[in-house]
């Protein structure tokens, strides 16, 4: 819906509210008719107050954008990916690594292939966009950075 202003053969200017949803312009509403320039402008403020209050539709007030934008970034906790690893998950469990079953691990094949880095940035990636703190735990407990081959079969759960 908008605003029209159309002159009529009497020399006045008509207010009208005017709609095009269905392809066709079709009149809503004449709001009023005037030929002096600031009856019309309070006219088609009037029109588009009378929309506003008919449409339905909520605005939101951006009049202060930087607080709103301050208030939203706020807010945010955290961000993750998760498309990533559910696709790439998927394929982990297909090829049976999902029988190891250090979830570290999993996380560790997929940051790899995802972001094909160094194992340090792998681990940095890992801290920050997965929130996994990673510290001594891959050099004790998880050979990942070593040899993928020194899992044996006692280390699989299925076997």
């Amino acid at each position: 819906m908008f605003v029209r202003k159309k002159k009529n053969k009497s020399g006045l200017i008509s207010v009208q509210v005017i709609d095009k949803s269905s392809g066709k312009y079709r009149m809503i509403k004449t709001i009023g008719s005037s030929a002096e320039p600031a009856t019309i402008e309070s006219l088609v403020e009037q029109g588009r107050l009378w929309i506003k209050n008919h449409i339905g539709q909520q605005e939101i007030d951006f009049s202060d954008e930087r607080e709103l934008t301050e208030n939203i970034l706020d807010n945010i906790e955290k961000v993750t990916v998760k498309g990533v690893s559910l696709l790439l998950g998927n394929i982990f469990n297909e090829i049976g690594f999902n029988l190891i079953t250090d979830e570290l691990f999993k996380q560790l094949v997929i940051a790899r292939l995802c972001f094909p880095a160094s194992k340090l940035k792998t681990t940095d990636l890992l801290s920050k966009y997965q929130f996994l703190e990673i510290g001594d735990r891959c050099t004790t407990s998880l050979p990942v950075f070593g040899q993928v081959t020194s899992y044996t079969k006692s280390a699989c759960t299925g076997y």
